[in-house]
């Protein structure tokens, strides 16, 4: 299911909204990035949700994606 451009799981929070308010917008990138770099700690549905390409991995191009997607492209 797609909302905006964005793919919904469990019917909840769509994928890239780690700080869960529903919405995928530059504090998401933001808190991404922090965590790719240890500054912050995800639980289980953040590490979910910030996984945008959903292989597994949380890296740089997940940031990548969600900022394509916040931008139209």
């Amino acid at each position: 299911m797609a909302k905006d451009g964005f793919l919904i799981i469990d019917n909840d929070y769509p994928l890239g909204d780690v700080n869960k308010d529903f919405n995928v917008d530059n504090a998401d990138l933001i808190m991404i990035a922090r965590y790719l770099v240890d500054l912050v700690k995800f639980d289980a549905k953040q590490r979910t949700l910030a996984d945008y390409d959903q292989n597994g991995e949380i890296n740089n191009i997940d940031l990548v994606k969600i900022a394509k997607a916040l931008v139209g492209e």
